[in-house]
């Protein structure tokens, strides 16, 4: 009955993170047919706004306005492209990281200890809640701008209509203004299917790091509370036996310290190489981005929003990568001074090799890294600097 509620626990903090995962097939306890059917569901309806971008871009390769337009939607559709592949790929590691979390629930007996867990599992659910509405609020508001003139012709109508503005810019080889909105609501329906690899991916990686910071926590409390059992059983217990207890428990931390740091280097097998090359692109669109917002401000006020609204969601986007990182990070270090906090005068001299030992390992904290590029809010500074360069360099050439 405790291990069936625990799994509902489970399940409950996982909710947004498997409904996004199943829709796009990638969810590792998916019957094999559902997973086929809906991945070449996304699939399709995906390359069906990705080539016509692409046939755009190329048709415009002469046009730098164009490009420059071009650029954010189709590097946003190849970033989520490059999540749903990912997703696809590390399905078996997936599974594995999921079980590794589900075995850790089901074998926490210690009251306080399942709080803390709790407690870390509620701060990502609670997180996970404002990135999902920051981003569809995001997406929705970028949506929008194309029916501007559209609702301005309606409520002030001028002697002639206002020039139409696509969501995209796309070549499917027929007349435009003709076919204008049916363009445009394959171009919502694709944005709204499109956006899903993000959720699929990033609230799984939220969640995969509150559970290391949980943890860790955990883990340190064990060390800091390992001698005050024995001195709360000092009168029942017997000397020797005690010292049996007392090493195990050491034994204990240290294979769970094992299992942390395993725990943490699958979350990087998963994300490792999507997160290098989502931040290139970010890097390079974010600087384009930002480059158009300055340049349209005076000319289109209304695409300089625009593109000023995808600089901002680039940021935030990547932000949180490194934010949940530098979390990571952050217990991985309180970890160490949880072990030296160790009450070292009464432990045997075998528990003392064992404490030192995961020292030793906290010396090299558990970090979550892109490439090997750690995800630290000092990097996240340090990247912000080079867009801003690169960023200034393109403006100083206008």
């Amino acid at each position: 009955m405790g291990e069936q509620r625990i799994t509902r626990n489970m399940s409950f903090y996982f909710r947004s993170s498997k409904t996004y995962m199943s829709i796009l097939g990638i969810w590792p306890y998916q019957s094999w047919l559902s997973r086929i059917v809906l991945r070449c569901f996304w699939i399709f309806q995906h390359t069906s706004i990705m080539l016509p971008e692409a046939i755009r871009l190329y048709e415009n390769r002469n046009n730098i306005d164009l490009i420059i337009e071009s650029i954010p939607p189709f590097s946003y559709n190849t970033v989520m492209l490059i999540k749903f592949v990912n997703g696809i790929f590390n399905s078996g590691t997936t599974k594995w990281v999921l079980e590794n979390m589900k075995n850790d629930w089901n074998t926490l007996v210690d009251k306080r200890e399942i709080e803390i867990l709790n407690y870390y599992y509620r701060s990502g659910r609670f997180l996970n809640t404002i990135y999902i509405y920051m981003v569809w609020l995001t997406l929705v508001s970028y949506m929008f701008f194309p029916l501007t003139p559209i609702v301005l012709d309606f409520i002030n109508p001028l002697n002639e209509s206002r020039p139409k503005s696509s969501l995209y810019l796309v070549e499917f080889f027929i007349d435009q203004d003709k076919y204008f909105y049916f363009i445009l609501i394959h171009a919502y329906i694709t944005s709204l299917a499109g956006v899903i690899p993000v959720f699929a991916s990033d609230l799984l990686f939220s969640n995969c790091a509150h559970h290391a910071c949980a943890m860790l926590e955990i883990l340190g409390r064990r060390i800091e509370n390992m001698m005050m059992r024995n001195q709360e059983n000092e009168d029942t217990s017997k000397g020797e036996s005690k010292r049996i207890n007392e090493y195990q428990r050491a034994i204990d931390c240290v294979v769970q310290h094992q299992s942390i740091i395993e725990f943490c280097e699958s979350i990087n097998k998963i994300y490792n190489i999507s997160f290098f090359i989502i931040l290139i692109i970010e890097l390079v669109e974010m600087s384009v981005t930002g480059f158009a917002a300055v340049m349209k401000i005076e000319d289109n006020f209304s695409d300089s929003i625009r593109f000023a609204m995808f600089t901002l969601a680039q940021i935030f986007h990547a932000f949180c990568y490194f934010f949940l990182g530098q979390n990571v990070l952050n217990y991985s270090e309180k970890l160490r001074n949880n072990a030296y906090n160790f009450n070292w005068h009464t432990a045997s001299t075998k528990t003392k090799y064992l404490i030192k030992f995961i020292i030793m390992r906290t010396s090299k904290p558990s970090v979550i890294s892109v490439s090997v590029y750690p995800l630290t809010l000092e990097n996240f500074t340090t990247l912000m600097k080079t867009i801003f360069s690169y960023f200034t360099v393109m403006n100083s050439t206008r």
